[in-house]
């Protein structure tokens, strides 16, 4: 069979193109191109919120239709921008969930939005815009096409729409960016010319663009995000200190109105918990593991000692009587282990060795002889196993020919067999009453809301004073060192020199004291920079009124949150809840009342004039409260307090001792070079040596009386009463007491802080109970000058380096993209261009 070959019906077609359809042209008559449909975009204030909110629209439509598989390129395109901006705040919300530091988390979704703004920014401000003062043309301009799509002019070299620069603008007049250029007006096809230099100069400026974005826009980034944080901190942490009061006066309320009408206080999730574990077990024997795990649920998040109370009280609550012991669930070779143990302890380790080291069969037949095959024994069967195996070492004792002293070994066995069988526990039988069970969830009620309030409390302690990066203290630190860095006039080179050597610091900071010392006026404006902010640090901390205190407020919601919680106890079982009572607040609680109710008393003991629950007429292990989880948490409020103020004290103290005028007799001079010396190095345990001059102590008390005698030079009185005033607060009045409270705790040769008590005098006995903790005596003496300044210039340097090394990237980066463009678009012979051209057109 013949293969025809196909016919195409071309003759035929149907097909007309779209103009021609729609009546726009006749390709028959016409042989120009038609008037673009488009226009160039002219951005102004006004019109750029307008696009943006269609660019987003438009971005989301392509979203769409890439899906329904309709998108055409440009959308496709698109999509990838808005793939990068889903995918990046997906990393920030990631990251920032990694951290509870608001000012972290700002910063990762501040650090995006930067980013992506440098994208945008970095070629119009670096590139686009010196191109256009150089070269008379914008760029990057934009247009809308036929079909509503926004683009750029010079995306694709090869096809650029030239016919869009119609003239309605002079930026968009072709002579006019001509005669910018330098083109000549009189040569053949100027227009044509005009069109081939800003392709050429566009190309060179996307592919410049291209080499430098990987380098600029990280590097303007970090720049911008390290100018911004400067801003956001502050400010962050402005809102968390007054959310923090807020929280403070609202929990003060809360914890005020803390009923001891049990009835009254509403479920919550841990009495439900416990609710739900001893219904099961209501009018019979509850298992020890349960028990277990509502000892688990209740001590969750709470102090060790305080854990060990609950424990203690569930515990005992739901015993009825005593059962006997439990014996464990290998006893021989508990006892073998303990007791080979044991040996060490004795001299002559090679007899006990082979006293304590009976066989496996020996051990496990006494066990059995008294238990049998039961894992409960009585008290009776408890000592005839003691006895068995005090009877078996003895007889060890007898048949070893190599002992000597028998009689002092056997006196030994029976200690012994009391310690190798201390794991058998006693056991009591368990019963859950509608009494106990009522007592249990109550307890859960109480232990539920005190958790809650204790927890929301510490979190407000913890914006206030915590030294954690952001928190109240801490910012007001940070400012006080980059202060002092500054007045002392410590540069870039010397950060580098004296950030990793405690010499060079030394050195540094003595010979910058001494010029700051010269210098009345500098010297001046230099302590009242640094006593206004801790001026403002007192009014953050407290209020801007002479009578309110934050930091007050929370240590009475603390106060009453463990007094109120103590009471409640009581009023359910005092004896069954005396252990947990007895953590919470150490005392009787008919005698519980909030211990510090004014601002001055609050003052009074964050100076450390008192101290918190001590009465000055008994010793320290009787005073009230003391031990107790209230005492702990208040207590570290005022050391986080103490540690701060009284390293910023004594900055103030080291400048004013090095602006003293030099002695005129010898004595004097030896105690003022040896006092500057004191000042800038010496710490805790120097202090507690005695500045290693225990035997010569004449000299240490008066080098102590020189240097806190309370004398303070007149500049530096005058500069500090005329800083800022913190409210309810005179700053000089408080110094001078930290300078008094200085002398009489640690110039007063009495004190032996080597000893476990000290030997006092009158003198210093309201002192006393104060300086019994390291923590206090550390907080006291302070951090020396030499840390506080070496720490502070590694921090300062770190950052600072950095800085310079992100500068200097940018600013290369920067003056190669600006320099560049005074040889793009470049013509070989400027003077012939119009001979070339004409030459070149024929």
């Amino acid at each position: 069979m013949a293969i025809e070959s196909v016919k195409l019906n071309i003759d035929n077609r149907t097909y007309s193109s779209y103009l021609t359809k729609n009546g726009q042209m006749k390709t028959a008559d016409n042989v120009k191109p038609l008037p673009a449909q488009g226009h160039l975009v002219h951005d102004t204030l006004l019109s750029i919120p307008k696009f943006w909110v269609k660019d987003i629209a438009y971005d989301l439509k392509a979203v769409k239709d890439g899906f329904n598989g309709t998108a055409n390129d440009h959308q496709l395109g698109r999509i990838n921008d808005v793939g990068l901006k889903f995918g990046g705040i997906g990393i920030a919300a990631y990251l920032a969930s990694k951290t509870s530091d608001p000012k972290t988390r700002i910063m990762e979704y501040v650090g995006l939005g930067t980013f992506l703004a440098a994208m945008s920014l970095f070629p119009k401000l670096a590139i686009n815009a010196p191109s256009e003062a150089v070269h008379g043309f914008d760029i990057g301009k934009e247009y809308i096409d036929d079909q509503g799509r926004k683009k750029s002019v010079f995306q694709d070299s090869n096809y650029i729409p030239f016919d869009m620069y119609r003239g309605e603008f002079l930026d968009e007049d072709l002579d006019v960016i001509g005669d910018r250029m330098g083109i000549p007006n009189d040569i053949v096809n100027r227009h044509d010319v005009i069109k081939e230099q800003m392709r050429k100069i566009a190309t060179q400026n996307n592919t410049l663009w291209m080499l430098s974005a990987g380098f600029a826009t990280p590097v303007m980034t970090a720049l911008i995000c390290c100018g911004l944080e400067k801003l956001i901190a502050p400010a962050v942490e402005i809102a968390r200190n007054n959310r923090a009061n807020s929280e403070i006066e609202r929990l003060l309320d809360i914890t005020k109105s803390m009923s001891d009408d049990i009835e009254s206080i509403p479920e919550n999730e841990l009495s439900k918990k416990v609710k739900c574990i001893l219904s099961k077990y209501k009018d019979s024997s509850i298992p020890q593991d349960e028990i277990e795990k509502i000892v688990n649920i209740l001590s969750k998040e709470t102090d060790a000692k305080l854990a060990d109370s609950i424990k203690s009280d569930i515990t005992n609550i739901f015993r009825t009587q005593k059962r006997g012991y439990v014996l464990p669930e290998d006893l021989t070779a508990d006892i073998l282990i303990a007791a080979k143990a044991s040996v060490p302890k004795f001299r002559n380790k090679e007899a006990m060795t082979r006293i304590l080291s009976p066989e496996y069969r020996e051990i496990d037949a006494i066990i059995r002889s008294v238990a049998g095959d039961s894992e409960e024994i009585t008290s009776e069967q408890l000592r005839e196993l003691r006895a068995g195996l005090n009877q078996l070492f003895n007889q060890r004792i007898d048949n070893d020919s190599l002992i000597k002293t028998k009689d002092f070994y056997k006196s030994e066995i029976q200690r012994i067999v009391e310690k190798i069988t201390s794991n058998i526990k006693e056991f009591y039988a368990t019963e859950v009453t509608e009494e106990t069970m009522k007592e249990a969830v109550d307890f859960a009620k109480v232990l539920g809301e005190f958790k809650t309030n204790d927890q929301l409390l510490r979190k407000s302690q913890g914006v206030k004073v915590e030294f954690a990066p952001d928190t109240t203290l801490a910012r007001y630190y940070s400012k006080f060192e980059n202060t002092l860095l500054d007045v002392l006039g410590i540069k870039y080179k010397d950060l580098k020199a004296i950030r990793e050597s405690d010499k060079l610091t030394h050195d540094l900071l003595e010979k910058k004291l001494a010029e700051l010392g010269k210098d009345e006026a500098k010297y001046s404006k230099a302590v009242k920079k640094l006593a206004d902010i801790i001026a403002d640090m007192e009014t953050a901390l407290n209020s801007k009124t002479a009578d309110k205190s934050y930091l007050l407020d929370l240590v009475n919601a603390v106060e009453n949150n463990y007094n109120n919680t103590a009471i409640r106890l009581n009023s359910i079982n005092s004896s069954k809840f005396a252990n947990v009572i007895k953590q919470l607040v150490a005392e009787d609680t008919d005698t519980l009342t909030n211990e510090v109710t004014s601002k001055e008393e609050l003052q009074e003991m964050l100076d450390g004039t008192v101290r918190y629950k001590r009465e000055l007429d008994i010793p320290l292990e009787n005073a009230k409260g003391v031990g107790s989880s209230k005492e702990m948490m208040i207590t570290r409020l005022v050391e986080r307090y103490q540690g701060v103020k009284n390293s910023l004290f004594r900055i103030l103290h080291t400048m004013d001792v090095y602006k003293r005028s030099v002695p005129a007799d010898d004595y004097g001079k030896l105690l003022l070079e040896k006092g500057k010396e004191v000042m800038l190095t010496a710490d805790s345990s120097q202090h507690t040596q005695k500045l290693g001059t225990p035997n010569n102590p004449i000299f240490y008390k008066d080098l102590m009386e020189n240097l806190y005698n309370g004398a303070i030079e007149d500049a530096t009185t005058a500069a500090i009463e005329n800083s800022k005033k913190a409210s309810g607060s005179d700053l000089f009045e408080r110094f001078a007491l930290y300078l008094k409270r200085f002398r009489d705790i640690m110039g007063n040769n009495d004190i032996d802080f080597k000893n476990l008590y000290h030997q006092l005098d009158e003198k210093s006995k309201e002192y006393a109970q104060d300086v019994k903790t390291r923590m206090a005596k550390f907080n006291l003496v302070s951090q020396t000058p030499v840390d506080f300044v070496k720490n502070a210039s590694a921090r300062r340097y770190g950052n600072q380096k950095w800085l310079r090394m992100a500068a200097t990237i940018g600013g290369t980066v920067l003056g190669t993209v600006l320099l560049a463009q005074f040889s793009f678009g470049r013509l070989k012979n400027p003077q012939n261009v119009k001979k070339q051209v004409n030459d070149a057109q024929g």
